[in-house]
């Protein structure tokens, strides 16, 4: 091969390296790819249309939710619970009661039962209709007192295989989601009598 034919042959293959080199990243097709999220999102609880601010964290299986005035009873034969539940709404700060079945129950180990290894949690855990990223989901989370945490919600890897990746670096990627014409449900305890029986979520 000539000298001059392999230096024409050698300057197009750098003119399409550059070529490509210049070309800007497309979007993932939908669907191809996980929802990139922040380490802390301001989620939507439906149907009650409360905002809340949530740590994402892969470090936990379960979600968590914050639950004040905690009290379990039965309707019509099944475990119910009830807890107040602080979160925003059209830009104040409310204190709604919520009321849901109980599912199931964890044993979790907290930090302060690290000294003490026969101390575990045990949590009531229910479920939520959540909206993160434009994506709405129902997923469970177990019941405490947040009230000393920084985020009342915390969303664990099980929400989070749902949801997408988590980007540990940033937070708020995403603008919250919008309650689209979503009327309140009021809590059925505001309509009639709730039996109210306060019990200790760790000892039954």
């Amino acid at each position: 091969m000539k000298p001059f034919s392999t230096l024409l042959i050698l300057l197009g293959s750098l003119l399409c390296q550059a070529e490509a080199w210049s070309q800007p990243e497309t979007a993932p097709a939908p669907g191809g790819t996980p929802e990139i999220l922040g380490w802390a999102e301001t989620v939507l609880l439906q149907p009650s249309a409360l905002w809340l601010e949530a740590k994402l964290d892969t470090g936990a299986e379960t979600s968590s939710l914050d639950a004040d005035r905690l009290s379990l009873f039965e309707r019509d034969g099944e475990e119910w619970v009830a807890f107040d539940l602080q979160a925003s709404r059209d830009g104040h700060r409310v204190t709604q009661r919520i009321e849901r079945p109980v599912e199931r129950w964890v044993r979790i180990r907290s930090a302060a039962s690290a000294q003490c290894p026969s101390v575990v949690d045990r949590r009531p855990v229910i479920r939520l209709q959540i909206c993160v990223a434009d994506q709405e989901i129902n997923t469970e989370f177990s019941l405490r007192d947040r009230s000393g945490m920084s985020y009342p919600m915390l969303i664990g890897r099980r929400a989070l295989a749902l949801l997408g990746a988590v980007d540990a670096a940033r937070s708020h990627l995403h603008a919250p989601c919008q309650a689209a014409e979503i009327t309140p449900v009021p809590s059925a305890a505001a309509d009639r009598p709730t039996p109210d029986h306060p019990q200790d979520p760790d000892v039954r």
